[in-house]
């Protein structure tokens, strides 16, 4: 039988440890030791490469308690859920001031947690914070800057557009580090002005856009597989530099990275015109026979949104393709995500294909059901496709015969007139 006493003392020894840490001050528990001043985090040369911010208040009491903790644990603690003015205070003042990358990577990530456009913590949004952001954005180990990025999403939302901010991580697009320009390229999916897939005023979608179009010949294809899928996110057919773009995603269908050649071709179908249509018919059928389940989920996703009915034909092909038709977002253990892209229809080529079929008979009379989001699993899925297969079995006869695109028949031909019917 176990001692009360004995009891007593395992329930209160880690309670004094944390309170010993709380009571150390924060340069104790910053300056860094001199033995792992060579083995600095992420090519650092010494933890000190981190120059403090200065910044315009004081941490009181409370807030310094939080900054000793975030220090204390290294930067391995959780953030807080549900963070008040001294978390975000400590995450703040931990960023600006911390010597070791790994710390103030961890309270980048808090300050972009705990700050928020909205609600009450959202109106202390200040120069403190614009300052941190920027200082880290622009140099710093690798995983420093990295976090910076998920920081800068909230000053990059904001209107009128913070252009400093702006310019910092405009200039990380051409960092010598493929990591920097990946993730700065995903960052300026948030700036209002460039989100959006129509035409805005001013000139700042047209600048953005310029901007990112050299990244489209990166010789990191996750770099340009990034860039590929936030210019489709927000593209459209009389978007800025259009035909550049288009003439780019021409030459990345023959790429050797799946993911290259998936968010290309969504790239292309994304700012084709009607009267383009024929030679990215031509891509889309020839991406149903790629190789890589992701390349035929897109290209049969992009053929079921150009309203062609006889494309029925070939996404019901398509319907015993149990391929993945997503890359899933793999998290590296140093910097974050690495890629987080991905056709968003469906996680099989033959949901995308199902719902293809759905999409191109709305509008006939016996068009194909949509399939509810709970028959896409299990033996609910499974029923689902035999339920389109037997579909297509007795009303193909009723579709359009499947012909050769004109762009096609004009070069075998030497014509440029349409195919006969």
């Amino acid at each position: 039988m176990k001692s009360p006493l004995m009891t007593a003392r395992r329930r209160l020894l880690p309670g004094v440890a944390l309170l010993v840490a709380f009571s150390l001050p924060a340069a104790a528990q910053i300056a860094p030791k001199a033995s792992n001043a060579s083995a600095a985090d992420d090519g650092a040369k010494s933890f000190t490469a981190l120059t403090a911010v200065k910044l315009g208040f004081q941490p009181s009491p409370a807030v310094q308690v939080r900054i000793n903790l975030l220090n204390a644990q290294g930067g391995h603690g959780e953030w807080v859920r549900r963070p008040n003015e001294e978390d975000a205070l400590a995450y703040l003042a931990t960023a600006a001031q911390g010597h070791k990358p790994k710390v103030v990577a961890h309270a980048l990530k808090g300050m972009a947690r705990s700050w928020s456009l909205r609600g009450e913590i959202g109106a202390r949004i200040n120069d403190d914070y614009i300052k941190v952001v920027r200082a880290r954005l622009q140099k710093g180990p690798k995983r420093v800057r990295v976090a910076a990025f998920e920081a800068a999403r909230q000053l990059l939302t904001k209107r009128p557009i913070l252009k400093g901010v702006l310019s910092d991580v405009l200039a990380a697009l051409e960092a010598p580090n493929s990591t920097i320009r990946f993730f700065a390229v995903r960052s300026l999916f948030n700036v209002s002005e460039f989100q959006v897939p129509k035409a805005r005023k001013g000139r700042l979608k047209g600048k953005i856009t310029a901007a990112v179009i050299p990244l489209l010949d990166d010789s990191k294809a996750s770099v340009v597989a990034a860039t590929a899928d936030v210019l489709a996110r927000v593209g459209f057919d009389s978007m800025p530099h259009r035909k550049k773009i288009i003439a780019k995603a021409k030459t990345l269908l023959t790429h050797p990275k799946a993911k290259v050649r998936g968010t290309a071709l969504a790239l292309w179908s994304t700012l084709a015109k009607k009267t383009e249509r024929p030679a990215l018919l031509n891509a889309l059928r020839k991406g149903l026979t790629d190789d890589h389940g992701y390349v035929r989920g897109v290209a049969a996703e992009a053929l079921s949104g150009l309203g062609n009915l006889a494309a029925i034909h070939e996404l019901a092909a398509l319907l015993k393709d149990k391929s993945k038709t997503a890359l899933k977002l793999k998290k590296g253990q140093k910097y974050g995500p690495r890629l987080v892209l991905g056709a968003r229809t469906g996680r099989q080529v033959r949901i995308v294909a199902m719902r293809g079929m759905s999409t191109l008979t709305k509008k006939q009379r016996s068009a194909f059901p949509k399939v509810h989001p709970k028959e896409l699993f299990g033996r609910k899925l499974e029923k689902s496709i035999r339920r389109a297969e037997t579909y297509y079995e007795s009303e193909k006869k009723r579709f359009p015969t499947l012909v050769p695109p004109v762009a096609t028949t004009a070069e075998k031909t030497g014509s440029s007139s349409p195919p006969q019917k």
